[in-house]
């Protein structure tokens, strides 16, 4: 078969790309029943951007969007791309674990970041993400034995001279997990005899005239909202002042705490509105930086986050937990309570025992308990509890517990009703949390605008945290082969044309998932 016409081939894109689920303002119905805008038809020529700024917003909501006009931010969205029902698409929904697929392009059973810390086939004791097995290397290691690609080792290998640089407050365990052992420059802040000063992740040093500008620095007991994330973002232009980094990761830590957690994420709108009054901000300060470097118009942003959060309505004691190990006759390697349970158990033959024990609680905010059997890469629901709002709620169950069952994975993992967690021994004054596959805990914001991005658009593709390392590399030209996540090619002006049927036929198999979750969020209630 001949090659198609140019102008053919820009039509079979056209026509592919109207078929992907979506929305827009002023859009109009096709006889399909998907949307399209008239008034953003898709260009035939693409552009491509050279630099990319991702700023994740650890744990926001979209819903912070919408507290205000932010102007930087709104002028973002008319000249890109937002994604309404855009969530992480894995589990577990913590920090840890979205940095590392955030960056890779992959889910945890095969980057390998499972949690915080989990117990390894072996029996081994995993805590890649403390600070010192991060400065030994060990959280990139985990990465580096996972064989997975990353943002950073895939446009290496299109551009050997890029540079990427990630930053954040004091999450060192985010940076790390989203820049992995390829990444040039990994920074965050220490408290040092009360100051907040820039430091780096070993192997990872900028020149030192990265860290060395005074205004860096800050006094921590006067810190005020957003001041912390300033300076994450202040110490990526510094970077970028002296290294001209095409990659820019941004972790903006303060909206997971104190927001999230000690004041309950959307509980509290007066401090997440202060938040994105400085976020916007500094999204003005540093469109400020590109512009005055000659490259605004050449860079790629997206904004994103992690994580979604949920205000504590309800808790669950970690001590009914306890009992239910114990009366199975086993105890617990380790545990992550969140917004979920996860459970690795000392003795794993009795997985199946304490998931029936756990349902034999008969806990009004448990939604339901999964077990896997020793060597098993299966999980299976515990027989009993409440009837969940829908059968597709345990088909997305199940297809959210694929993305983390590996060797290393819980036995046993416990989902809870939304707004709902379980209460560890530190925990007490918490407000806010996530970690498990609530709706709210799953949802996140995504924008992305810049070069090759289509503008003013608003789509319903349910686009995962994994979907961004691959339309990042393939904006960039940059290989992506390797990723779970794919392009978002509804998002750019010139989609391929295989790679847009791919996606709407994606959308067609995981909108379900997304419809689900949001139904048993919708009948939980507050």
């Amino acid at each position: 078969m001949r090659k198609c016409s140019l102008g053919l081939r820009a039509l079979l894109a056209l026509a592919i790309f109207l078929l992907i689920p979506g929305r827009a303002s002023s859009a109009v119905a096709t006889r399909t029943g998907r949307f399209v805008d008239p008034a953003n038809p898709v260009p035939l020529l693409a552009e491509h951007p050279r630099y990319v700024v991702m700023l994740v917003l650890d744990g926001a909501l979209p819903s912070y969007f919408k507290l205000a006009d932010f102007p930087h931010i709104a002028a973002l969205q008319r000249q890109g791309v937002t994604y309404d029902s855009a969530w992480d698409g894995m589990l577990e929904t913590e920090t840890p674990t979205g940095h590392a697929s955030l960056g890779t392009g992959t889910v945890p059973r095969r980057h390998g970041i499972l949690s915080f810390s989990w117990v390894t086939q072996a029996g081994l004791h995993e805590q890649p993400t403390n600070p010192i097995p991060i400065q030994q290397g060990q959280l990139e290691q985990v990465l580096r034995r996972s064989g997975v690609p990353s943002i950073a080792s895939e446009l290496k290998k299109a551009d050997p001279a890029a540079t990427v640089a990630v930053t954040s407050g004091h999450k060192d365990y985010a940076v790390d997990a989203a820049g992995g052992p390829y990444a040039d420059y990994l920074m965050y802040y220490e408290i040092q005899n009360q100051l907040w000063k820039p430091v780096a992740i070993p192997r990872h040093v900028p020149p030192q005239a990265v860290l060395s500008p005074q205004y860096l620095q800050a006094y921590a007991p006067h810190l005020a909202p957003g001041d912390q994330d300033y300076l994450a973002v202040q110490l990526a232009l510094s970077s970028f002042r002296q290294v001209h980094q095409r990659v820019t990761i941004i972790n903006l830590p303060e909206f997971d705490w104190p927001l999230g957690h000690l004041l309950g994420g959307p509980a509290d709108k007066w401090f997440a509105w202060q938040l994105m009054t400085r976020l916007d901000t500094d999204i003005g300060m540093i469109e400020d930086t590109l512009r005055q470097n000659h490259v605004l118009k050449q860079t790629l942003f997206v904004l994103t986050a992690d994580h979604g959060m949920l205000a504590l309505n309800h808790r669950i004691p970690h001590e009914l937990i306890a009992r239910a190990v114990r009366k199975a006759g086993t105890s617990l390697d380790d545990y992550d309570y969140h917004s979920a349970g996860y459970f690795w158990l000392h003795n794993r033959s009795r997985a199946a025992r304490v998931a029936a024990n756990i349902v034999g609680l008969h806990n009004p905010y448990v939604r339901a308990v999964y077990y896997r059997a020793p060597g098993s890469l299966e999980y299976v629901r515990a027989l009993g509890g409440e009837p969940l709002a829908s059968p597709a709620v345990a088909t997305a169950y199940q297809f959210l517990l694929g993305t983390l069952v590996s060797p290393s994975a819980p036995q046993v993992v416990m989902f809870l009703a939304e707004n709902t967690s379980i209460v560890g021994r530190n925990e007490t004054n918490w407000r806010g949390d996530h970690g498990g596959a609530s709706w709210n805990a799953e949802h996140i914001p995504l924008i992305l605008s810049g070069p090759g991005v289509r503008q003013g658009i608003h789509s319903a593709f349910p686009a995962t945290i994994y979907d961004i390392a691959p339309t990042i590399l393939a904006l960039l030209r940059a290989p992506w082969t390797g990723m779970d996540g794919m392009p978002l090619y509804d998002a750019l002006t010139a989609p391929d044309v295989a790679g847009a049927d791919a996606q709407a036929a994606r959308g067609a198999r995981w909108e379900p998932f997304v419809q689900a979750l949001r139904l048993q969020s919708r009948q939980d209630g507050p």
